[in-house]
């Protein structure tokens, strides 16, 4: 039988216990050096605190992946994913402290110190656990594998295998590479199997099965792109001897570009190798859409508030819809209805086309003048020379995105994401420009913190959307969040 390797934060499980253990033993330190108390967690209050601080450790576990590629960082860099977690736990107790209402009677000194010691404790007992993982792998030999390729694969392969940190234990017996019928098995001299480089074997079919059949081997490496036929005759004859048989798929030429973003994918009688820009988890999805609806519910009642206000300015200056509502291109390629407070005249659509000729954007992927006369109240001039319309002021405070809270709440756009292109812009993408619509697309982006205006160069707006997919996380939404508010406030880079 074969045991499928362990995914998530709970494969590295033995860390997750200590950073439970690390942070209750700092949290009794900080008590005993702050307050200097021999009854610990004497108070109500401070046993709540160490309730919390046990759910921080499970919901950064959850949603942050602190371990994962835990065993292949420096010290240095151990060191920086420590004070990342404490700094991203040391929240998550803030906010749950806050909305408990307890967090004016806990000593603020206390929880500092928590996070020091924590941070103490996690880094000298990270090292030794890494130290007793690093000799156990090396003392213990479990597992015993053979490889079966031709003789230009053998070396990457067995690399790929020894150096893999999901097999420990791990022993390459034999490297068989395959080199036509009848010249029969010649064994080269044999390397130390131990460090597993393994023999080297030349022979057939039959002397790889013969091998197999008459030596330790728990498991098969098979990768014989040249001969799909015999691959899969050899994977069948190795399962039937109750081998385990693992067919290598792809070598991919950049691993650390693109290993993460694949998946192996079975449907009916069918395996397929997955491709994806960015592959999120369900409770990832789950967080974000959580995110989005408390934000749309938030703007959607805002935009009430603001139509009150805004609604009379916009119809006495321009008489018609206060409301814009436009098609635009979501996630994939899927159109949707838009909406915004009505910051042109009616007839802006039309104007576009005479107004060509002045766009700012080079590529015309993107519509961007100066003094942009279908603005309502653009011939209005501020004491600096500025357009000083009703539509500029609307558009210069962001005030007519709020009514998209509306899309956001419907599921059709994020609060945080890509630009949803135009129909006539979405027309004129090339293929690489369409990896941008891999995601929801968001009233706010890297683009939209970015300069907005300033950004004239449609590869450059591309390139910042595509370094949010592929960087993609929660705290990176909030971080984007809370630019786009000190941007909105400040008025820069808008229309």
């Amino acid at each position: 039988m074969y045991q499928k390797q362990t995914e998530g934060w709970w494969k590295h499980w033995d860390f997750f216990l200590m950073d439970i253990i690390g942070l209750q033993l700092a949290f009794l330190l900080a008590e005993i050096f702050v307050l200097q108390l021999r009854n610990i967690h004497y108070h109500d209050i401070y046993r709540t605190e160490a309730l919390l601080l046990f759910l921080c450790v499970f919901v950064h576990a959850f949603l942050a992946d602190p371990y994962g590629g835990i065993l292949r960082r420096s010290m240095s860099g151990e060191l920086v994913r420590i004070l990342y977690s404490a700094v991203y736990m040391g929240i998550l107790d803030v906010v749950f402290l806050y909305f408990l209402h307890v967090a004016v009677y806990l000593s603020r000194y206390v929880l500092a110190m928590t996070w020091v010691f924590y941070v103490l404790l996690t880094a000298v007992g990270r090292y030794f656990l890494k130290r007793i993982i690093a000799y156990r792998r090396k003392s213990s030999v479990n597992r015993s594998v053979m490889v079966v390729t031709s003789r230009e694969w053998i070396p990457q392969v067995m690399d790929s295998i020894k150096n893999s940190q999901q097999d420990p234990g791990c022993v390459i017996q034999a490297g068989i590479y395959l080199a036509g019928n009848g010249t029969g098995a010649q064994e080269t001299e044999p390397a130390d199997t131990q460090s597993g480089a393994g023999y080297e074997i030349q022979g057939d079919e039959a002397d790889a099965l013969t091998f197999a059949a008459h030596n330790w081997v728990d498991e098969v490496y098979l990768y014989l792109p040249e001969n799909d036929a015999l691959e899969q005759s050899l994977g069948r004859d190795f399962i039937d001897m109750g081998i385990i048989v693992h067919r290598l798929l792809e070598t991919l030429a950049e691993p650390d570009a693109i290993t993460d973003q694949i998946l192996i994918e079975k449907t009916g009688q069918n395996v397929f190798l997955t491709y994806a820009v960015r592959t999120v988890t369900l409770p990832e999805l789950l967080l974000k859409r959580l995110l989005d609806i408390v934000g749309g519910l938030v703007g959607c009642i805002l935009t009430g508030i603001l139509f009150v206000f805004i609604a009379p300015l916009i119809y006495a200056a321009s008489p018609g819809p206060v409301i814009f509502a436009q098609t635009r291109v979501g996630r994939g390629g899927k159109t949707f209805r838009m909406y915004k407070f009505r910051s042109m005249y009616p007839d802006a659509e039309k104007r576009k086309e005479e107004l060509q000729g002045e766009n700012k954007s080079p590529d015309g992927l993107m519509f961007k003048m100066d003094d942009d006369p279908r603005i309502i109240g653009s011939g209005k001039k501020r004491k600096d020379g500025s357009p000083g319309g009703i539509g500029n002021f609307i558009r210069r405070t962001s005030i007519d995105e709020f009514p998209q809270f509306w899309n956001v709440l419907r599921g059709d756009m994020s609060l945080v994401g890509t630009r949803p292109p135009t129909m006539d812009e979405w027309e004129k993408y090339s293929p690489n420009h369409r990896a941008r619509m891999a995601t929801r697309p968001g009233i706010t982006g890297m683009w939209q913190v970015s300069g907005r205006n300033n950004v004239m160069d449609f590869e450059e707006v591309v390139k910042l959307d595509m370094e949010y997919i592929r960087n993609w996380s929660l705290l990176l939404d909030l971080k984007l969040l809370a630019k786009t508010i000190l941007v909105a406030l400040r008025g820069s880079g808008a229309a």
